[in-house]
This record gives structure tokens, sequence and C-alpha cells, in this order.
């Protein structure tokens, strides 16, 4: 018995000795979130890049972390075209989709490998000043399925305008 406590407790002080050398995941900077939206452009015109507005992060349930951040056009004239994308502890791993919508207000962690964001409503005969869309903000859940951030449910259409602008992502890493 006592020998099985011993090999036990050794087994444990070995795995906390192997995990305090392990290096730890390297999470993302705003710099980094900033270089791939500024690699980030839309396919018609590529001098379009994005510039981050505003991130969120969570843990990925294995000791590193997920990074949501929202990028909106740059240059923009009306404050309008943004994206979502995720990284995955330092490494870039997709957009929420490939083209621009009007806006977004948030984007915020909702449990581990979870991010809520929350899509401006506008309805299809809105002007870009005023979005009518009851509710004001309609929020879409994204997780983690182990290879990509995806959603339960598809963008309704009045969150972008007919033939969206289309966006090419950095490399995913």
């Amino acid at each position: 018995m006592k020998r099985g406590v011993a090999a036990v407790a050794a087994v444990a002080l070995l795995t906390v000795a192997c995990s305090a050398n392990s290096p730890r995941p390297t999470p993302v900077t705003a710099a980094a979130i900033g270089a791939a939206f500024a690699a980030t452009h839309e396919v018609d015109f590529a001098d379009e890049h994005f510039a981050m507005q505003v991130s969120a992060v969570t843990s990925d349930g294995h000791g590193g972390t997920f990074t949501a951040a929202i990028g909106l056009r740059d240059p923009t004239g009306d404050g309008k075209g943004m994206i979502v994308g995720f990284w995955h502890d330092a490494t870039f791993v997709g957009l929420a989709q490939n083209f621009e919508v009007l806006a977004l207000s948030d984007v915020r962690a909702a449990g581990t490998g979870r991010f809520t964001a929350s899509y401006v409503n506008y309805r299809d005969s809105d002007p870009l000043c005023c979005p009518s869309g009851k509710p004001a903000l309609l929020r879409i859940d994204y997780h983690w399925n182990g290879k990509a951030f995806v959603t339960g449910k598809p963008l309704p259409a009045n969150l972008y305008r007919p033939n969206p602008e289309i966006v090419v992502p950095p490399p995913a890493g």
C-alpha cells in the first residue's frame, strides 16, 4: 500500500515538475493582431485593409488562449465594413466569415473556446446611419470545433449589403 501511495506521489511530483518546465503558449499581441489585419484586404481593393478595434480572450481549456478581434475597414469614410478574426495563442486561425459586415458592436468571451459577437442589426431598407432592426444587436455565438471557429446559424443577410466586399485574410498560421 505504501509503495502504491509513494508511486502516485512520485508521478504527481514529476507531472508538476515537467509542467513547470514546459513553455507556456504565447498569447497573441495587439501588434500581431494589427499586423494580421493590415495584411487582410478586400478582393477588389487591395489597398483597403483593416484596423483592430476591440478584442476578447478566453481559455482553450488546455493552458492556452483563444482571441477574437474586430477589424474595421481602413481607410473608411463611414465607419462601416467590419470583420472578426480569431487566434489560437499567437496563431491566426481564421475569420468569422470571408466578407465584411456593416457593423459590429463588440465581441466577448462566452466560455472556454467560445465567443459572442454582437452585430448591429440593420433592416434591408435602413440607411447606414440608422439601423432599426429588433433587437438592436444580434448576438451570434462562435465556438472552436478543433479546426476553426464556427457558428450554429448563418448570418442573416441584413447584416451586410448585397454583394458584400469579399476579404482575403492573411495566411493561417
